[in-house]
């Protein structure tokens, strides 16, 4: 397996800048810097547009595939990311607080009632 440079524990503050493939960077760097990143971002700009032009799907039925994809994932991801960010041994000190704990149990309920009354 290669060495990625994490050593034996991968610690969140050294992934966060790591790209999906371990070398993408981000436009904020130069091309000479991330030119795989660039070219893979190209790539992706050229399919979309063709599908959405050459490809004869309504536009708003893809949005609503999307987002109900989207409504269906996200809650097993955020299950897990917040039992990522609670965990104090991989964390470190950047883990939740108890404040953080206890909120984001309370957010929720608290706004869920004053969105439905917003519709």
């Amino acid at each position: 397996m290669p060495d990625y440079g994490f050593g034996d524990r991968l610690t969140l503050h050294r992934l966060r800048f790591r790209g999906v493939f371990w070398s993408l960077r981000s436009l904020d760097d130069s091309y000479q810097k991330s030119k795989s990143f660039y070219i893979l971002f190209i790539i992706q700009l050229i399919v979309a547009t063709g599908v959405a032009l050459f490809v004869p799907l309504s536009l708003f039925k893809v949005a609503v595939f999307t987002q109900t994809i989207n409504a269906v994932a996200l809650p097993p991801v955020f299950y897990y990311l917040i039992k990522l960010t609670n965990d104090r041994q991989l964390m470190g000190e950047f883990a939740n607080n108890k404040f953080q704990k206890i909120s984001r149990l309370r957010v929720p309920w608290l706004l869920s009632p004053l969105l439905y009354l917003l519709l």
